[in-house]
């Protein structure tokens, strides 16, 4: 038997075991279900009264149940330490385009590495990437991305009086006040980002799915092993001795 059907068989053994030892203990807690008895009636004259005689059978007996016990034990114990035995010895390389990163790796760290790849991987897809409508370079000194410098103007609102009509022997001249834009000034901008490049992280979470792939391929072929037969017998005659 490959391992993988051990593995899937255990899984339906737990579930009849937990089933059938929860079915016995309920039936031990009805001691009236083990116990029956058998009446019959004497009377004390010759020619007296008679009375038919009375039976209650055993509906079940406790050696029945513990023996239903023991053999649902059996085979779960053989199937789990079939299991755990095997998963002791089943190994597989990790390999990632053709090239074998890691050889024997047990497959249990291959289940762990699995969930660890593929939550890192989530976590990977969530990285921030330098926005693309800038040119970024890295400065060395601080490790954070900069742009040119862009230089913006800063103007603020100016006032002065434009003549409407001129003045005349009989009336003033006629102004107003207008607001206008005046230049006061430049913005020197430089934009600074802690950000990862996005070819880098198209790099990262190529690498990582890579590797999972690769280490399911390891799970798949370790658990393609032959699980070994193991017999549980002598723990279960122990107790039932």
């Amino acid at each position: 038997m490959k391992l993988h059907e051990a593995i899937a068989l255990r899984k339906g053994e737990i579930g009849r075991n937990q089933a059938r030892l929860t079915e016995v203990y309920k039936a031990f807690q009805k001691p009236v279900i083990y116990g029956g008895f058998v009446k019959s009636y004497e009377p004390t004259e010759a020619m007296g009264e008679q009375l038919p005689s009375e039976t209650k059978r055993v509906q079940r007996t406790v050696a029945q149940d513990l023996g239903a016990v023991q053999t649902s034990l059996l085979s779960l114990w053989d199937g789990v330490a079939a299991v755990e035995y095997g998963n002791c010895s089943a190994k597989g390389d990790i390999e990632v385009d053709g090239q074998t990163i890691i050889q024997d790796v047990p497959v249990t760290t291959l289940l762990f590495l699995e969930t660890q790849l593929t939550n890192l991987r989530t976590t990977l897809d969530a990285i921030p990437t330098l926005s693309p409508d800038h040119v970024w370079t890295k400065d060395e000194n601080d490790g954070l991305f900069k742009t040119d410098t862009v230089q913006t103007h800063r103007n603020v609102k100016h006032t002065r009086p434009i003549v409407l009509s001129d003045a005349t022997e009989k009336h003033p001249a006629q102004t107003q006040l207008i607001e206008e834009p005046k230049l006061a000034g430049y913005w020197n901008a430089v934009q600074h980002s802690g950000a990862c490049p996005a070819v880098r992280k198209v790099i990262l979470t190529t690498r990582v799915e890579k590797l999972l792939d690769a280490v399911k391929g390891a799970r798949a072929r370790a658990n393609g092993s032959v699980a070994p037969v193991i017999n549980m017998a002598p723990i279960i005659n122990f107790i039932f001795a």
